[in-house]
C-alpha cells in the first residue's frame, strides 16, 4: 500500500511536471510509460490499470475516447483512452442536482462529488 501511494505522488508530480513544460497529452499509453520511469517497475497490466484508475481518482479525471466519455474497466484499460479534467459544481449545486435527479427521473446517484459522478 505504501509502494502505490509513493508512485502515485511520484506521478502527480511528474505529470504536474511535464504540465508545466507544456508537453503533457494525458493518456493511458502515457501514464503506462510514465510509470515505469525510471526504470522498469515489471508491473502487471492489472496493476497499472490499478494504479492509473487510482490516479485518475485522485485528480479528479474523467476517461474519453474520442471526445465520447467512457466508463473505465479494471480488467481492460485501452491504450487510446485520454483522460480530462472535469469541472466540478459547487456542494450545493451538486446536492440540488442530485436531489432534482432523484425526484424527477427516479435516479439514486452517488452524493460524492468528484470528476466520475459529474461525467
Amino acid at each position: 500500500m505504501l509502494h502505490l501511494k509513493r508512485l502515485l505522488r511520484r506521478l502527480e508530480a511528474d505529470l504536474r511536471k511535464q504540465a508545466e513544460e507544456g508537453a503533457i497529452n494525458l493518456t493511458v499509453r502515457n501514464l503506462r510509460a510514465w510509470i515505469d520511469q525510471p526504470e522498469a517497475m515489471g508491473l502487471s497490466r492489472e496493476i497499472q490499470n490499478l494504479v492509473i484508475l487510482s490516479f485518475a481518482l485522485q485528480s479528479n479525471l474523467t476517461f474519453s475516447l474520442y471526445g465520447a466519455p467512457v466508463q473505465p474497466q479494471l480488467e481492460q484499460l485501452d491504450n487510446g483512452l485520454e483522460l480530462r479534467a472535469h469541472p466540478l459544481p459547487s456542494a450545493d449545486v451538486w446536492q440540488e442536482a442530485t436531489q432534482r435527479a432523484e425526484a424527477l427521473l427516479s435516479l439514486s446517484g452517488s452524493l460524492l462529488l468528484n470528476a466520475a459522478n459529474v461525467a
